[in-house]
C-alpha cells in the first residue's frame, strides 16, 4: 500500500510541477524560479516521508529561505482547506467502529 502511495504522490507532484511552472514560473514566494523544481520535490519528499524530509531535502538541494518559507506556507494553506473537505467529504458514511 505504502509503494501504491508513493508512487500516486509522484506522479502528483508531476503534474503539480508542470502546471505550477506553467503557471508561475518565474517566481515563488519572491525566490528565483531555479529554487521552484527543489521545492516541489521537497513538498513530493514531505508528502511521501513526512514533514522532516521537507526539511533534509531543502537543505540538501540548497533552497534559499524565502523559497522553503513559501513552501511551507503553501504546504499549510493547502492543509487547511484539504483536511475539512474531507470530513465534510465523509459527513455521511458509517463510523467503521460502529459497524
Amino acid at each position: 500500500a505504502f509503494c501504491f502511495g508513493a508512487a500516486g504522490s509522484a506522479a502528483g507532484a508531476l503534474v503539480a510541477a508542470a502546471l505550477v511552472t506553467a503557471r508561475c514560473g518565474s517566481m515563488v514566494g519572491g525566490a528565483p524560479s531555479a529554487d521552484l523544481p527543489k521545492v516541489l520535490a521537497a513538498l513530493a519528499a514531505k508528502n511521501i516521508g513526512g514533514g522532516i524530509n521537507y526539511v533534509a531535502v531543502c537543505q540538501a538541494l540548497g533552497v534559499g529561505p524565502a523559497a522553503v518559507a513559501a513552501g511551507l506556507t503553501v504546504d499549510n494553506v493547502m492543509a487547511l482547506v484539504y483536511f475539512p473537505a474531507c470530513d465534510w467529504l465523509g459527513r455521511d458514511a458509517p463510523d467503521p467502529d460502529e459497524c
